[in-house]
């Protein structure tokens, strides 16, 4: 049940070899990367996503995740290429979790996640709980202890190579520092001297996960790569809106205001 059967179906496969794992895939910038990169990448390459549903060890849940990641691919962001096209659909294998801030990443057995560790070699965390009135604790689950299971998942031996890791932050770590800020700019050595300290949550809990990548990076020598995304409003290729956004949440609360 679980992951179980869609690893085995790539287990030993030369194909498997280099697989990317995607997490936040059902989310409106998790949604378009999985898209854009079925339709550019090397067609060899399996994709494997980390999808949360109830009942993850069940016996049909690898198909309810997969089902749930491709109805709201279709009929949320009006992506449905990369699943009409069988030979992308073929190379999305959606893998049931609970959460990706359990252990072993929510997977249904460490077994699992130990097939998983041996055939990725590319990690794009996108995963996050995006909610501008969170406070810290709120956030801290999935953006902090989330991003620490995935380093802990970069870390496992698996042939003496550690995958990649792209870890998808936000510029908003900045925070209220002073002046025009840029990639290459400082985000704090500690809260006290960063822009976050009177942000929200969510700031907070991305400024945390950066410091845990850098550190991890250094420290345990995972290769790896921070994007700094700004705000996320429409698709410039679909027009559809990313409907959880404070813009498009205004738009909609004007409308029905009468304005």
């Amino acid at each position: 049940g679980g992951a179980s059967s869609e690893l085995a179906a790539v287990a030993g496969s030369k194909m498997a070899a280099n697989g990317i794992l995607v997490t936040g895939g059902t989310g409106f910038v998790g949604g378009h990367f999985l898209s854009a990169l079925l339709e550019r990448r090397d067609s060899s390459v399996p994709v494997f996503c980390l999808v949360r549903i109830r009942n993850h060890t069940a016996v049909d849940a690898a198909d309810r995740a997969r089902a749930r990641l491709e109805k709201i691919m279709r009929e949320r962001f009006a992506l449905s290429a990369c699943w009409d096209d069988a030979g992308m659909a073929d190379r999305i294998i959606a893998l049931p979790i609970t959460s990706i801030a359990d252990p072993k990443l929510g997977l249904a057995s460490d077994a699992d996640w130990q097939r998983l560790r041996e055939k990725v070699g590319t990690v794009v965390h996108l995963a996050a709980r995006v909610a501008f009135w969170d406070e810290y604790a709120e956030a801290r689950s999935a953006n902090v202890l989330g991003t620490l299971e995935i380093l802990r998942f970069c870390c496992a031996p698996s042939g003496g190579v550690r995958p990649f890791l792209h870890y998808a932050s936000t510029l908003s770590v900045f925070g209220a520092l002073p002046g025009e800020c840029s990639e290459g700019s400082s985000i704090g050595k500690t809260a006290a001297l960063s822009g976050v300290v009177g942000s929200e949550g969510y700031s907070q809990s991305k400024w945390v996960g950066e410091k845990l990548v850098v550190k991890a990076s250094a420290s345990l020598s995972i290769p790896a790569a921070i994007h700094r995304i700004g705000y996320v409003s429409f698709s410039t290729k679909t027009g559809v809106a990313n409907r959880n956004g404070w813009f498009h949440k205004l738009l909609v609360g004007c409308a029905r205001a009468g304005y």
